[in-house]
């Protein structure tokens, strides 16, 4: 799938955020691209406890593998908005930059990777070497957190948790 893809990509890739990440898309920005830029104003979010379901998109295996265990269960668990400077505080994001700067930063980066050495593509290849010896228990990982998903929506915690989204999502369109 696209994370298996997303990490075999020789091309380094960069992200640059400006307003919210939540869930897969918190880790689509955050987990599986070489270089994040963010904006003051991006906000991330795992929101799996109060939704009552459980991590998915690999993010339990490649965030404790990025930032730790203790941070990964913070963000993954408890669920709350995490600022851009948060992110880069534990190493996610390579800059917080204002705005105005968000784009042309990013580009400026992918001008000056383009111009670099040939062998940056095998350098992320080595780089990303371990993952890919790992590469089994990710895919692994990612199953599992297909399996328990399935399973936390069997709950009535999700039920709920759904009947109360419905009702918040109904109410912003009065």
């Amino acid at each position: 799938g696209l994370v298996m893809q997303m990490m075999g990509l020789e091309k380094p890739s960069i992200c640059a955020c400006n307003g919210l990440a939540v869930g897969g898309s918190a880790n689509f920005v955050l987990l599986l691209h070489d270089f994040v830029l963010c904006a003051p104003e991006a906000k991330f979010k795992y929101p799996f406890t109060s939704l009552g379901l459980t991590p998915e998109v690999g993010s339990s295996f490649i965030l404790p593998a990025m930032i730790g265990m203790p941070a990964a269960k913070k963000m993954l668990m408890l669920g709350d908005w995490i600022t851009a400077q948060e992110v880069k505080d534990v190493g996610l994001v390579l800059d917080v930059v204002p705005q105005g700067e968000l784009l042309p930063k990013a580009r400026a980066l992918a001008e000056r990777l383009a111009a670099s050495s040939a062998t940056i593509g095998m350098q992320k290849r080595v780089i990303h070497g371990n993952f890919w010896h790992r590469a089994f228990h990710l895919a692994d990982s990612m199953h599992a957190e297909g399996e328990t998903i399935i399973d936390a929506m069997a709950q009535p915690a999700f039920r709920e948790a759904l009947k109360g989204f419905a009702k918040r999502a109904a109410k912003s369109k009065m």
